[in-house]
């Protein structure tokens, strides 16, 4: 056990390594001619981070041209070696001033004999993080499968940036699944020489080191740090930012304004909403170049750079470039407005309206996001109840560049309320605070910067912090995980003990061939299965399918509902525009629209006419779906040879009340009821999973949501067409078969519209 762990070591460490090492070598190359101004640990932490910013984009153009291949990574930290042993090796730089910082380094010292052995065994042990063993590792390990950045768009994350998961993918070439989260790690570890790299450059050390121990000990920071997150990436790279520009403003030119672009648009290629942060450095650049635009058009073109790749990718892959939001702006068969609206009100409190109590919200989010985390997902610790501290500092020179900046990084959140979206504000608003307690004087801010930091130390150490917490089990380190990282304790049992869905990714890797689509119905830890999984929640293909093994068991879904529209006499047309003029929250469904007497035609709906097929293609149980509240709109009919008719019939589910249809000229509405039989809205609902690639169902039939889809087919695998295939404690496999149920024939599979 002992030798396994440690050549699992070894993999984590050099997969790690190779891009921390290659992101440093490419940097210093890329910075040997522009260091003028920077000292020697300035210059080591923005050839880091200009480094990884560079990498990924290297990465991201290899994977377009299919070359994830171990041997071309391994050649790719060789040309950073050599581009560094060419130009990177001797750099001009100033030396750094001398101040005195021993009180503040053994403070430091003191803190990391209790804090470094817990951050770092728990970034050597496993990942177990819900995200990234779902999408962040699960993307990157299927682009290691294929070799190349393939369009990921069964899943709403694959249209993310993905800026950080490049790193992570190079990463993954050598150490597999639990290297990334030390590139992460390094992140974190880069932000705090950051702090107190700023808060030595302007002449308040002492500030710099409190403001890395506030922000180093917060729990939300420490746990994310550990996985293969992007969040501290994120901060790492907001601060560069303001670093970069504080140190163009004292030089201003073309090449440190090229410099200032490179790691603000890494912060958009990191997470959409680094984006503020591309606009507020361009411009803060633009106020302050005084008419001169060179460096103002260094800045964007550099910045564009990343913007672009990963806004133009989405833009071929969807045919939106805001893809996975906007959709009313911009429509895309992958993200639909009804999720986006969804999505959007959920994320806002990680409340249903239902949940919600007025005016005592914002007391009770301020509680999560200091103490509970429960429902926000991890806290950022009781010590931020001083952040008024932050207003003494209102006459330090770097107070109006942090206000603005930690205004910049914390407006996300007000959009999605997470505790992980206040960590690039934390970096900012610990400094200051640190800024805020120096005003005090040298001696008052000594002790009353030491007193924050053994508060937040204390109140923060897990076996503290679970006394305190009403559920101890929130988003933060609960342990050292020494067992399993020594070979103690197996790395599986590990995994499972934090992250259940990982049992029914491993299950179904056992059952399913690699290369196979499955569809689930809940979390699932996507990185251990060498195929493609489709979330009924957070793709289209996925919610689509959902919806049709839901019509056999919900009467309100089935298409039962027909529509006559009957004109006074009958009309001979080519074409006929069929309206829609009421509003309802209930989305807009339709199963099928034909003529009286039947001709074949062709239907263009005005919202998702990527499934438009399904309104003419004669089989009623096909159901094209607006993923849209119903509003006013039209369908355009248009027939394969004018002919007389009489009228026009429209098949919709039941719950289909609220639709008001109008042709033109005088006709006549009549409503009925067509019922369908079960095992024919099974068989159908068969058919659809063949169409749509779908091999294996996943879930726990138990459990709330959307698993409870999969009680039915518990019950009786046979009537659905499918068979069980796996099952372990709560989690169960289906296998969709290729005989539908006994009520249908065999139906050759037919490539569905959206893959």
């Amino acid at each position: 056990m002992l030798g396994e762990a440690l050549e699992r070591l070894l993999k984590e460490a050099a997969g790690g390594g190779a891009v921390v090492a290659s992101s440093w070598w490419l940097g210093r190359a890329l910075l040997a001619r522009r260091a003028a101004g920077l000292t020697r640990s300035e210059l080591e932490i923005f050839s880091f981070g200009l480094g990884a910013a560079a990498l990924s984009q290297i990465i991201f153009l290899l994977g377009l041209l299919q070359l994830y291949y171990d041997a071309v990574f391994v050649a790719l930290g060789a040309g950073c070696l050599a581009a560094w042993l060419r130009w990177g090796r001797r750099p001009r730089v100033e030396s750094a001033p001398a101040i005195e910082e021993v009180f503040w380094r053994r403070t430091a010292a003191v803190v990391g004999i209790f804090y470094g052995p817990l951050y770092l065994f728990n970034a050597l042990a496993p990942d177990v993080g819900p995200d990234s063993l779902g999408y962040h590792l699960g993307l990157i390990s299927r682009y290691y499968r294929e070799h190349a950045l393939v369009a990921a768009a069964g899943n709403i994350y694959g249209l993310f940036p993905q800026g950080a998961e490049m790193l992570y993918l190079f990463a993954f070439a050598f150490g597999r699944h639990n290297a990334p989260q030390l590139v992460h790690f390094a992140f974190f570890a880069a932000t705090l020489a950051l702090l107190i790299g700023l808060g030595r450059r302007y002449g308040s050390p002492g500030a710099g080191w409190v403001a890395a121990l506030l922000y180093g000990l917060s729990p939300v920071v420490a746990y994310d740090a550990v996985l293969a997150y992007n969040d501290c990436a994120l901060a790492f790279f907001s601060v560069l930012t303001l670093y970069a520009w504080l140190w163009w403003r004292e030089a201003p030119s073309s090449g440190r304004a090229a410099v200032v672009g490179g790691v603000a648009g890494f912060c958009f290629a990191l997470k959409m909403t680094g984006g503020l942060v591309v606009v507020a450095a361009g411009l803060a650049l633009l106020f302050g170049s005084r008419g001169k635009m060179r460096p103002v058009l260094a800045y964007c073109a550099v910045a564009g750079l990343f913007v672009g790749a990963w806004t133009g990718r989405n833009l071929v892959i969807s045919g939106s470039p805001t893809a996975p939001f906007y959709n009313e702006m911009f429509p895309s068969p992958y993200a639909t407005v009804a999720w986006e609206q969804g999505f959007r009100d959920y994320v806002s409190d990680y409340r249903y309206p239902s949940e919600r109590s007025g005016w005592t919200d914002a007391i009770d989010t301020l509680q999560e996001a200091l103490f509970v985390g429960q429902r926000l997902g991890g806290f950022v610790g009781p010590v931020f109840l001083f952040a008024p501290l932050a207003l003494l500092a209102w006459r330090s020179a770097l107070f109006r560049p942090l206000a603005v900046a930690l205004a910049v990084a914390a407006w996300p959140w007000f959009s999605n309320a997470g505790a992980r979206f206040l960590i690039p504000g934390l970096a900012f608003l610990s400094l200051l605070m640190a800024l805020g307690i120096e005003r005090l004087g040298p001696r008052a801010a000594r002790w009353t910067g030491l007193a924050l930091v053994v508060f937040h130390a204390f109140s923060a150490w897990p076996a503290v912090a679970e006394r305190w917490m009403p559920d101890p089990r929130v988003f933060r380190i609960t342990e050292l995980p020494w067992r399993v990282v020594v070979g103690a304790e197996p790395w599986e049992a590990f995994v499972q003990r934090y992250n259940g869905p990982f049992v029914g990714a491993r299950g179904l890797a056992k059952s399913a061939p690699p290369g196979s689509r499955a569809l689930a119905f809940s979390q699932s830890a996507d990185a251990y299965f060498p195929g493609e999984i489709l979330d009924t929640r957070f793709s289209v293909v996925g919610a689509d399918a959902l919806r049709d093994l839901q019509m056999p068991v919900e009467p309100d879904w089935a298409p039962t509902r027909v529509v006559r529209l009957t004109w006074d006499a009958p009309r001979r047309v080519g074409g006929i525009r069929l309206e829609q003029t009421a509003a309802s929250p209930v989305e807009w469904e339709i199963a099928e629209i034909r003529t009286v007497p039947p001709i074949p035609l062709e239907v263009l709906p005005d919202r998702f006419p990527w499934t438009a097929d399904r309104l003419s293609d004669g089989d009623r149980l096909t159901v094209w779906r607006s993923w849209a509240p119903l509003t006013p709109g039209t369908l355009d009919i248009r027939l394969a040879r004018e002919a007389e008719i009489r009228a026009v019939e429209i098949v919709m589910p039941a719950n289909q009340h609220f639709p008001v249809f109008a042709l033109e000229g005088s006709f006549e509405v009549q409503a009925e009821t067509s019922p369908a039989a079960p095992g024919e809205l099974r068989a159908a609902a068969h058919k659809s999973l063949q169409q749509k690639g779908i091999e294996y169902l996943l879930g726990e039939p138990s459990e709330a949501g959307h698993s409870a889809a999969l009680r039915p087919i518990e019950r009786d695998p046979a009537a659905w067409g499918m068979e069980e295939v796996w099952r372990e404690d709560s989690w169960r496999a289906y296998r969709v078969l290729p005989q539908g149920p006994a009520t249908m024939q065999p139906t050759a599979a037919a490539p569905h519209p959206i893959q």
